[in-house]
């Protein structure tokens, strides 16, 4: 078996969290770490938070599958009334918006 080369980067992404309310505001973001090594010929990427992960041919590519990817199982959670259960459980930091554009992190 031969040796794979492998490099190793890391990478911060920021995600919005989207909850529309009544009056459609935003309700804050999250931001997850993002995860890249160089495999062979492929990269892979995973988000540490969610356990989301992917491959693509090159970084750029790895890196646009994993915010698509990220950004899809975000959605789900929120589709399915689960986020708020999947982050507490994950240790998963919700920022909040305060007024004046402040942040609660």
């Amino acid at each position: 078996m031969r040796k794979t080369e492998r490099k190793d980067f890391c990478d911060r992404i920021h995600s919005q969290v989207m909850k529309f309310s009544k009056k459609g505001k935003e309700e804050g973001y999250i931001v997850v770490t993002a995860k890249f090594s160089k495999e062979g010929k492929k990269w892979t990427a995973y988000c540490e938070e969610l356990g989301t992960a992917t491959f693509g041919r090159s970084l750029l590519e790895a890196q646009e599958r994993l915010k698509e990817a990220v950004l899809l199982h975000l959605n789900a959670l929120e589709d399915v009334g689960e986020r708020e259960r999947f982050f507490r459980e994950n240790e998963v930091k919700l920022n909040v918006h305060l007024s004046g554009g402040e942040l609660n992190g």
